[in-house]
C-alpha cells in the first residue's frame, strides 16, 4: 500500500482544488504543491520531485497531452487525471499514449482515490521495469552484434578460426580492463581506418 505519497495536484477549478485536496488528504496523501494549469508543469515536477501528479480537468486538450509527455520524457512520474468528459477515442489514445497511468472519466469520486493512485503507481513501477528491461536488452544485442563483427573482421584480415577470434577479443578486454563490447568496437573502428 502506498501512503504518505507527496502530491502535485493540477486542477482548473479553485472548488474542485479544494474537494479533490481534501480527499487526498482523507486517503494520507500530502497535496505539497498545486497548480492551475499546466505551463509550469514540468518545472514544478523537476523542482519537487512528486510522488505522484493528479491532474483534474473537464477535458484534456493537446496542451495537456503534450505537458504529460514531456514529463514523461524528461521525468518520469506517475500520473493520474480525473476529467469530466473522455474527449472521445482518439483523445483516450492521446493521454494513455502519453503517459497517463489512470484515465477516470466522469470526474473525481473520492472513495475511488486511493485505490486508483495505488493502481497507477504500480502501473508506473511495472512499466519502468519492462523501459530498463528492454533497454539493457539492447545494449546486449548491440554488444554481440559488435562482437560478431568484430570475430568476422578478425577471421577475414588474419585468417582466424572463430573460437581464436572471440578468445583474440576476450584477452584483449582483459588485458584492457575493458567490456568486450568495447573493445570490439575499437577492432571495427581500426579496421575502417585502416581501408
Amino acid at each position: 500500500m502506498y501512503t504518505e505519497l507527496n502530491i502535485l495536484l493540477v486542477s482548473e477549478d479553485k472548488k474542485r482544488e479544494a474537494l479533490v485536496s481534501e480527499a487526498l488528504k482523507e486517503a494520507n496523501y500530502e497535496v505539497f504543491s498545486s497548480l492551475r494549469t499546466t505551463d509550469d508543469l514540468l518545472h514544478a515536477v523537476e523542482v519537487s520531485h512528486p510522488d505522484v501528479i493528479v491532474i483534474d480537468l473537464k477535458t484534456p486538450d493537446h496542451q495537456y497531452i503534450g505537458k504529460v509527455k514531456s514529463i514523461n520524457q524528461k521525468k518520469p512520474t506517475p500520473i493520474v487525471m480525473f476529467v469530466e468528459f473522455s474527449g472521445g477515442p482518439g483523445t483516450i489514445e492521446s493521454v494513455v499514449k502519453s503517459g497517463v497511468h489512470a484515465y477516470i472519466v466522469d470526474g473525481f469520486e473520492s472513495n475511488r482515490l486511493q485505490p486508483i493512485i495505488e493502481t497507477a503507481m504500480v502501473r508506473f513501477n511495472e512499466y519502468q521495469t519492462l523501459k530498463k528491461e528492454l533497454v539493457e536488452t539492447k545494449a546486449v544485442l548491440e554488444e554481440r552484434k559488435k562482437i560478431e563483427t568484430a570475430k568476422g573482421l578478425l577471421m577475414e584480415k588474419h585468417q582466424l578460426n572463430e573460437q581464436d577470434a572471440f578468445q583474440t577479443i576476450r584477452k584483449m578486454a582483459m588485458d584492457q580492463n575493458k567490456k568486450m563490447g568495447d573493445v570490439a568496437e575499437n577492432i571495427i573502428a581500426m579496421f575502417k581506418f585502416i581501408k
